[in-house]
């Protein structure tokens, strides 16, 4: 069945083509994903926001999940989209950097790229404005070759779109351990699943992670300060420690060496560690004084969240015990 669109142009058609296209190149070969593109396109429909579209903003400035499952259903006359289909429609469409968060501000009236708010009704998906401007260029080669370039350099494209999403939140007085929970983990430990977190000041364990703390044998007491965020390869033995620092608290030599003994001591591997701060004048500031972080463990500043970093002493230095 063909799709129903209420504003069907050559240019849209044109737009339609090159999309589907790059999408079948990536994997994506979901009618829904399609149509998901080309609806947060669409320059004609008001914004389903209504101070954005008092604003003269149209469905192309930002549109949240239910919004746009409602509008591909229509488009694709399919019945209602369940909301957990995210992560099979937009989701990709983010991870290979077609898709953008936003949030849809309606005292100013305009959509704030990159930010998101937590549980808020008014964070937004938006058409990543490079791409679509190589889908309307008016010359079919130069869009080709764009595309094509575009395609090839995945990685550094999600690093940066990774980077901009970090520093647009990392200005909120969210505490660090859930922003690297959202953030961090599933970026950089994507094959790992959070077993513990420590974010009521170490007064117990919550509920949610007594299974995976028994199941494993976490070494948690309350004899030395505790691990932010322990991570576990699904199935193995082997965990990942994560631990941010809001005032103090960095994987110094010494922290990593007694985390690692004490986990030994339960048959657990630790595949690495991990220091988060919030900025790079957190970071500076910290490092200045201390020079604390252990060798051989990374590092991630959540203002430049799209890469992160590997402290490694001189190649001719001794690792710090």
């Amino acid at each position: 069945m063909l799709p129903y669109t209420r504003h069907s142009m050559p240019e849209e058609e044109k737009a339609r083509g090159r999309a589907k296209t790059v999408l079948l190149a990536l994997g994506l070969d979901d009618p829904r994903q399609l149509e998901c593109v080309m609806v947060l396109m669409d320059d004609m429909t008001p914004s389903p926001f209504t101070a954005l579209a008092s604003a003269g903003l149209k469905f192309s400035s930002g549109a949240t999940t239910r919004q746009i499952f409602d509008e591909i259903s229509l488009r694709l006359r399919l019945r209602s989209i369940d909301r957990e289909m995210r992560d099979y429609i937009q989701l990709p469409l983010r991870e290979v950097g077609i898709l953008r968060k936003g949030y849809a501000d309606s005292t100013s009236g305009s959509v704030i790229l990159d930010r998101w708010v937590p549980k808020s009704s008014s964070n937004v998906y938006v058409v990543d404005p490079d791409f679509r401007g190589m889908l309307e260029l008016k010359s079919d080669t130069e869009s080709s070759e764009a595309l094509d370039a575009w395609i090839r350099n995945r990685d550094e494209r999600v690093a940066r779109i990774h980077s901009a999403e970090a520093r647009s939140a990392s200005g909120d007085v969210t505490r660090l351990v859930p922003a690297t929970l959202e953030m961090y983990c599933p970026w950089y430990l994507p094959d790992y699943e959070v077993v513990f977190v420590d974010d009521s000041d170490g007064q117990r364990i919550a509920a949610k992670w007594r299974e995976g703390v028994d199941r494993l044998g976490l070494p948690l007491d309350l004899e030395s300060r505790w691990p932010d965020i322990v991570l576990n390869m699904p199935g193995t033995n082997r965990c990942w420690i994560v631990d941010c620092v809001e005032t103090d608290g960095e994987v110094d030599p010494v922290r990593r060496k007694e985390i690692a003994e004490h986990f030994a001591e339960r048959s657990l591997v630790l595949d690495g560690f991990t220091t988060v701060y919030r900025t790079m004048r957190r970071f500076t500031e910290r490092q200045q004084v201390m020079d604390n972080i252990a060798p051989y463990t990374f590092v991630w500043v959540m203002e430049t969240g799209g890469a992160q970093w590997l402290r490694l002493p001189p190649p001719e230095g001794e690792e710090e015990s």
